[in-house]
């Protein structure tokens, strides 16, 4: 009886020693999901319609994984919305036309473009996010809507 138990004890041992042996970042990286990054150029975005005298106004944000030749927005396309829910297409707004949509050399973008909207309309656009570094670049389309 008093030999297994020694047999058992060694070999405890011995499994504990190997298994203590084995690296554990190996086993750390194993185990951790690898998350993939949303975009190699954008960190993130936010976009919305906000009423004010006057108008609308279409808010945007955009962050980049870091400083960016090019960060903004490349255009934007405001809709109407009728109660019954059919869109009616009423203005593109062109980063070429309106130069505070994109932002240069930074990486971070905040800005709005304004329409002489209803105040008793409903309103969305359709947005074309846009970041860019050394050729190349990434876009992202979101809606906005009244806030």
């Amino acid at each position: 009886m008093k030999q297994s138990k020694l047999v058992l004890v060694k070999f405890v041992a011995i499994i504990l020693i190997i298994v203590l042996s084995i690296p554990t970042t190996a086993i750390a990286a194993e185990t951790e999901p690898v998350m993939p990054l949303a975009s190699y150029y954008l960190d993130a975005y936010n976009t919305y319609i906000c009423r004010v005298s006057g108008g609308i106004q279409i808010w945007y944000e955009v962050m980049g994984t870091g400083d960016m030749d090019e960060i903004g927005v490349l255009s934007i396309e405001l809709y109407e919305v009728s109660s019954t829910g059919k869109e009616t297409w009423i203005k593109t707004f062109l980063h070429e036309d309106y130069g505070s949509m994109l932002a240069t050399d930074d990486w971070y973008h905040c800005s709005y473009v304004s329409y002489p909207g209803s105040s008793t309309k409903t309103y969305k656009a359709y947005v074309c996010i846009w970041a860019g570094k050394n050729g190349g670049g990434d876009t992202r389309y979101m809606w906005a809507t009244i806030v």
